[in-house]
């Protein structure tokens, strides 16, 4: 029989599963469709890379930005259609799929 009383009266605190290193959010795109502003929000991280792609696979826009927060950035005069909003920080990518009306 295996008894160890000096479990039940340790000092040690329960480790909180919620408190351990959550996953960090993926960015989001807060408004789409679009029509003038690119709306996003950006996980904490040093700096992202923006980038909107035509279907064809043209780049029609980049931009760098600070994380952690809310932005909004004027897109360039572009035709009502689908694009695509490349994300990338370190070695992580994101693809979003971009609706733009006018």
């Amino acid at each position: 029989m295996n008894f160890r009383p000096g479990l039940l009266q340790s000092s040690c605190s329960p480790l909180n599963a919620d408190a351990a290193a959550a996953p960090m959010a993926a960015p989001a795109l807060l408004q789409n469709p679009a029509s003038g502003q690119l709306s996003l929000r950006l996980p904490q991280k040093e700096v992202y890379e923006l980038a909107i792609f035509s279907p064809a696979g043209r780049l029609v826009w980049l931009r760098q930005t600070p994380g952690g927060g809310e932005y909004s950035f004027p897109l360039p005069r572009l035709s009502s259609g689908f694009y695509y909003l490349k994300i990338k920080y370190g070695k992580k990518l994101y693809t979003k799929k971009l609706i733009i009306a006018r």
